[in-house]
């Protein structure tokens, strides 16, 4: 199986996942979500991105460049808040408009 293939059925399966928890303990008042980020510029990222890989995920990208971590902390942080409360098995992509 092909690295594509593994990371689309991860990618699947934590979404149905997350509906399903959701649907599960939100009777509770608990709401789960996932957030989706696109490549962002960490020191996590590059070790396994070439220059040219790199490149391509910029071209994909509505801005043409990499997220930053300040891109998607906003999010994160709003989930977290009551004003979230109706959002909820919900995949939420944080990429720039990625188109993947």
């Amino acid at each position: 199986m092909s690295s594509s293939w593994r990371l689309a059925a991860a990618v699947s399966a934590t979404e149905q996942f997350t509906k399903m928890l959701a649907k599960e303990i939100g009777d509770r008042g608990i709401t789960v979500n996932t957030v989706a980020p696109g490549p962002v510029d960490t020191s996590f990222y590059h070790p396994s991105e070439t220059e040219a890989s790199t490149e391509f995920y910029k071209l994909l990208s509505i801005a043409n460049r990499l997220g930053k971590v300040s891109d998607i902390v906003p999010v994160l942080a709003f989930l977290c808040t009551e004003q979230a409360r109706w959002v909820t098995g919900q995949t939420i992509r944080v990429n720039g408009g990625l188109a993947d």
